[in-house]
């Protein structure tokens, strides 16, 4: 079957299992009775005592390693701060692989500003995943390369100008022709910029991508929030980045380098 089911198995300490979720080893046992692919993501703590009890109701075990760097990890939360998550890690590893025919391992790593420029792959190849998953929630600042300028409408299309460049509006709240146009998908938007460059050909109409929308929204800011830095509450807690925008003037907005 192609669902998975998930738990934390996260935990500050090597504490008994009973003491981090008493009822996982029954939840996994009976989602692979009933045909699920079962899979815990961890910071590493209370693994010993999961493989223990349901190694063999286990198909995926996966750790989050955002670093190699010791410091790094502490700073984003990684261990409660300990200054070992990684050699954590490194000796769970091997542990998991060995503890059945059928489980595997994976590496969870989230990029972020403290890790973006960072080469991660001598950890994982002395890690040796199954599988290697990363994600970046945004893009970072000073990834996004705007080889030239552009032009972005920041005012909504609205549905007497939808309707006159398509002949139909998909609108749902109907009434007043400048409401914005809504309930339009992404190849009805394809549609409408096809349908306007018919109209205005010089103009090149087009979407945006995606680091030209985060160029646009950051308006010139240079922190990763749109409220500058943000302080980290609680020893397990990670920072977000979050892309902030400025009110903009006018109809079209230019932007370039």
């Amino acid at each position: 079957m192609g669902w998975t089911t998930r738990a934390s198995a996260t935990s500050s300490t090597q504490r008994p299992l009973a003491n981090l979720d008493r009822d996982l080893p029954a939840l996994l046992r009976e989602s692979r009775k009933q045909g699920f692919t079962t899979s815990i993501i961890s910071n590493g703590y209370g693994i010993e005592a999961l493989l223990d009890s349901s190694a063999d109701d286990l198909d995926w075990i996966g750790l989050s390693v955002d670093s190699a760097d010791e410091e790094v990890q502490a700073r984003l939360g990684r261990g409660r701060g300990r200054g070992d998550h990684v050699e954590r890690c490194s000796e769970l590893a091997p542990l998991i692989v060995d503890a059945g025919i059928k489980l595997k391992i994976k590496i969870n790593t989230v990029v972020n500003r403290l890790t973006w420029e960072e080469d991660m792959r001598p950890q994982i190849y002395t890690l040796h995943p199954h599988r290697w998953r990363v994600f970046q929630v945004l893009p970072v600042r000073g990834q996004a390369t705007i080889m030239r300028g552009f032009w972005l409408g920041d005012t909504p299309v609205t549905q007497a100008m939808w309707g006159a460049v398509v002949g139909e509006n998909p609108s749902g709240f109907i009434g007043d022709a400048q409401r914005p146009v809504e309930r339009a998908d992404w190849d009805d938007c394809q549609a409408f910029c096809d349908a306007l460059n018919e109209h205005v050909s010089e103009l090149g109409i087009r979407l945006p991508t995606t680091v030209e929308w985060e160029y646009a929204c950051r308006a010139g800011t240079v922190a990763e929030h749109y409220c500058d830095e943000l302080e980290v509450c609680g020893a397990q807690a990670s920072s977000s980045l979050i892309a902030g925008a400025n009110a903009t003037t006018g109809r079209w907005a230019r932007f370039a380098r």
